[in-house]
């Protein structure tokens, strides 16, 4: 499985996955890689300095969104999606571990 989605390096003969050949994969090409697939990784790396909402904006704009009224539209159905509605103002250490779970699956939604 690490191998697929490129945790780990293939080593010997070929592999091939949504498009991506895994034996000449740039570590560039990584994330687009698990993207495809959908992984979510369990160690959340949130910005513990930013809010939920802050957290979210900074996801949209490292994607290339620009227009800050479709990014609080998306943002808003984001977290409507993953029932936390009313959480956008909090930090990550103030939400509970499932909540924080829940949040963290958003940049797959968010796109």
């Amino acid at each position: 499985m690490k191998t697929l989605y490129a945790d780990l390096p293939l080593k010997v003969g070929e592999g091939h996955i949504v498009n991506f050949d895994l034996k000449t994969l740039k570590e560039d090409d990584i994330p687009f890689l698990r993207r495809k697939l959908g992984v979510v990784f369990q160690d959340f790396k949130l910005l513990t300095d930013r809010t939920v909402n802050a957290n979210l904006e900074f996801v949209l704009k490292a994607t290339g969104w620009k227009d800050k009224a479709a990014m609080i539209s998306r943002m808003d159905e984001v977290l409507t999606k993953v029932g936390m509605a009313s959480k956008g103002f909090k930090f990550p250490h103030e939400l509970s571990r499932w909540r924080t779970a829940a949040y963290c699956h958003r940049p797959r939604l968010i796109k």
